[in-house]
């Protein structure tokens, strides 16, 4: 310990500990909406995001183990982590209350980290820095969930790697595998059985919970950088490896019992092979120890003193008095402008199995299809509706697959759109998508009396009979130009089959054709409450003689005339948004 000096000044531990409590909970208030979202969120995918909750008592542990390197020298205010604060502040505050694509909750974890590292600066000094960096780095990278949309490129990539390590793997073991997209096909002794690799066994749970373990395991347990980072590094192969032999042991169990791939036995399984994954990297690590000089552990001197220079303890109070500030502005405007961290779940009015079997010239073929629950893990609801609608009279007869899935409340959602769904299942996509504008739809219905809050635009209404009362009843229907994402997918087995897939989003009440603007939409700064609803149609063409054009052309003639029909009823079930601002604007 170096020598306390007159200019500086001891601080009882008490003291400290307490100065250090106040710091935390002006922290914790100032960034409350985003610690709501957090918990929120992982404890809603608990499976995929428990670790986070460990992450903070493992950044204290990590602190507290290197008390001695820290407490070494004392604390000097660095007057520019204020800077870094500011930043940090200005950067929280914009993803809080500045436009929509900005209200991301890992945007708002740019701010928060800033924030932390600024306070660290200017409350500890940059010699503290040498001790601080790495268990802050630490919290920022592993103490946060990574929203769906962050998360999607990687995903897709495991995915992909995922399905095509587990292809061979099954070839190696005797089976005649063919792998379109994500679903492998499998037959041994001539049975022939499916197996999909869908989204949630792309292994990206297994790495981020494994990587949290491995860099703590790396930091503690190697003494040089380089190895440290080798390690981590050595992290991602060993889980990518380890999934591809889990899912490949799925694979065979399922051959005797499909059970094996759902429900318990499936997370139990996924349980049993991170064990030979831990294995693994304690296994490298055993290999790097002997290529560095062994750490001597320093004498223990006693219970550690903190010791700040002359003004820190000022800047302290300065620093706490500008978060608190900070903090209580962001709960006043926060309040009074009506911000909801979290929705509320707008519920249906009735279930989506209750859109009519006839829509017009249209009516149901076959029963409703029903997912399973990998399925519906990856669509992220179990409130869908896929339905053939078919019109067999006229000139244009034809056959729509409908598919319509609800997400309500909570933190966040991710859509999931034709352009990845249909790709993994093996279809080739031969046009880029594009924005189709379906401007009959909006001749259709006339203006009502309310305005959608956000835009001013009136909402059209419709006159329609209750099905089981037969009462009249007034249907909003969503603001904003009719228009679909259209695409066109072929068989790469067989190429006369075609299929156009077109789907839009209503969102609070609006209407958008971009997957990307619907969180915009429904998770926007003032709304309570938030809902959106894909309404995706699709197109089977096999070898027709029309042209990619034509069929296109085609399609969004078919889609327009489904959708007078089925836009009315679907919002007839839907919530009645014009009531939900009226109640949000009467609180």
């Amino acid at each position: 310990m170096k020598p306390v000096t007159r200019q500086d000044i001891t601080i009882p531990p008490g003291r400290a500990a307490a100065a250090l409590g106040l710091l935390v909970l002006v922290l914790l208030g100032l960034f409350w909406h985003f610690a709501v979202s957090q918990v929120h969120y992982v404890l809603h995918h608990l499976g995929d995001w428990g670790h986070t909750l460990v992450v903070p008592l493992v950044t204290g542990w990590l602190i507290w183990m290197e008390r001695d390197r820290l407490l070494a020298r004392p604390f000097a205010t660095a007057p520019a982590g204020l800077l870094l604060i500011l930043l940090g502040l200005v950067a929280y505050l914009a993803t809080l209350f500045g436009p929509g694509f900005l209200q991301l909750h890992n945007a708002r974890a740019i701010g928060v980290a800033l924030t932390l590292f600024g306070v660290a600066v200017t409350g500890c000094g940059w010699s503290a820095m040498r001790v601080l960096w790495f268990p802050l780095l630490y919290l920022v990278a592993f103490g946060q969930y990574l929203s769906p949309q962050v998360l999607a490129p990687v995903t897709e990539r495991l995915q992909d790697l995922a399905a095509g390590g587990a292809h061979v793997m099954f070839e190696l073991l005797g089976y005649e595998t063919i792998r379109v997209g994500s679903l492998l096909t499998l037959d041994r002794g001539g049975s022939t059985r499916p197996l999909d690799v869908a989204e949630a066994c792309s292994g990206m749970r297994m790495l981020m919970a494994f990587l949290a373990l491995g860099t703590f395991i790396a930091w503690t347990g190697l003494p040089a950088l380089w190895q440290r980072v080798v390690l981590v590094l050595l992290g991602v192969p060993i889980a990518i490896v380890v999934n591809i032999l889990r899912i490949t042991t799925q694979g065979i169990l399922d051959g005797w019992d499909t059970g094996f791939t759902v429900g318990a036995a499936h997370s139990t399984i996924s349980l049993i092979w991170l064990v030979p994954a831990l294995l693994l990297f304690l296994f490298f690590m055993w290999l790097l120890e002997p290529f560095s000089e062994a750490r001597e552990e320093p004498a223990p001197e006693g219970p550690p003193t903190v010791v700040v220079t002359a003004g820190t303890r000022t800047t302290w109070f300065a620093m706490i008095g500008l978060l608190l500030v900070a903090a209580i502005g962001v709960h006043v405007v926060a309040n009074t402008s009506g911000l909801r961290s979290v929705k509320s779940a707008a519920p249906l009015r009735s279930a989506l199995d209750a859109l009519p079997t006839r829509l017009g010239d249209w009516e149901r073929v076959g029963e409703d299809l029903r997912f399973e629950d990998t399925v519906l893990a990856t669509l992220g609801t179990t409130l869908h509706l896929d339905r053939v609608y078919a019109r067999s009279e006229g000139p244009d007869a034809a056959v729509l697959q409908l598919h319509v899935a609800y997400y309500t409340g909570g933190a966040t959602a991710r859509p999931h759109v034709p352009e990845r769904c249909w790709a993994v299942q093996g279809l080739t996509e031969i046009r880029d998508p594009v924005t189709v504008a379906l401007p009959a739809l909006d001749r259709l219905w006339s203006p009502g009396a309310f305005s959608n809050r956000a835009t001013g635009e009136r909402y059209p209404v419709v006159v329609l009979s209750h099905p089981v009362t037969g009462v009249a009843e007034t249907v909003h229907l969503p603001v904003g130009p009719h228009a679909m994402r259209v695409t066109l997918f072929v068989d790469p087995l067989d190429p006369s089959l075609r299929l156009v897939g077109g789907y839009l989003f209503i969102a609070n009440g609006r209407l958008t054709p971009n997957a990307s603007a619907v969180r915009r939409l429904a998770y926007n700064f003032g709304d309570t409450h938030a809902y959106f609803c894909k309404v995706q149609v699709g197109l089977l063409d096999a070898g027709s003689p029309l042209d990619d054009d034509e069929l296109i052309e085609r399609f969004e003639r078919l889609v327009e005339e489904l959708l007078a029909e089925l836009m009315p009823e679907l919002m007839r079930l839907l919530p009645d948004w014009p009531e939900y601002e009226q109640r949000s604007e009467a609180d």
